[in-house]
């Protein structure tokens, strides 16, 4: 088992004790092929929850700032995180993510860009990196909504992770030549929106 294959295991076990995770959806997750996986933002713990929720090794996107702390560099490390400096362009970044879906593996996104917690998320919070990154593999888009009461991760408090339906190259691009980036991403996001939005009702 390779380090991230034990790393996994055992925070998923973990996880699913600690925070009550339960994931429906799974089978919505393609088996080979790339793809970009897509979530809500509202904690630390949101690149963990989405690994533990999906099989397949997602390589993140994480703000440089984050390196600060060694404990996060080593996680990092592990799970072959794509750093980005906020503010710049980060073309290496993005082509590094575009070259590892070529690649036929996963990238994940945080599309908000940031964490907001105690709120639900809104499709046009997302940012049009995310299409950028996925138009350069013509790769799905797929949506995982974290729910969970208030929008606030707590030990003991149910999360519920709900993996949606792939969104093919075609649709996304069809609305970014339509309507722009942003509302490619808005697009795409929205379906991430949706099941966090009626979870929280």
């Amino acid at each position: 088992m390779s380090l991230y294959g034990l790393a996994r295991a055992l925070v998923s076990g973990v996880f699913h004790v600690l925070y009550r995770v339960r994931v429906v959806g799974r089978e919505n997750e393609p088996a080979e092929g790339a793809y970009v996986s897509v979530a809500n933002h509202i904690s630390f713990l949101d690149p963990i929850f989405v690994s533990i929720a999906l099989r397949r090794k997602q390589r993140f996107l994480a703000k440089r700032v984050l390196t600060t702390h060694a404990a996060l560099r080593a996680v990092f490390r592990v799970f072959d995180v794509l750093v980005v400096q906020e503010g710049e362009s980060n073309l290496t970044a993005l082509r590094e993510a575009i070259k590892t879906l070529r690649e036929g593996r996963c990238v994940g996104v945080f599309p908000q860009g940031k964490r907001i917690p105690g709120e639900d998320p809104l499709p046009e919070q997302a940012m049009g990196g995310l299409i950028v990154i996925a138009n350069g593999a013509k790769a799905p888009v797929l949506p995982v909504s974290i729910i969970v009461k208030g929008n606030k991760p707590r030990p003991f408090r149910k999360t519920l992770i709900r993996i949606g339906e792939p969104i093919p190259y075609e649709v996304y691009h069809a609305e970014e030549q339509a309507n722009g980036r942003n509302a490619a991403a808005a697009v795409c996001f929205a379906q991430v929106c949706g099941p966090v939005a009626e979870g929280n009702r």
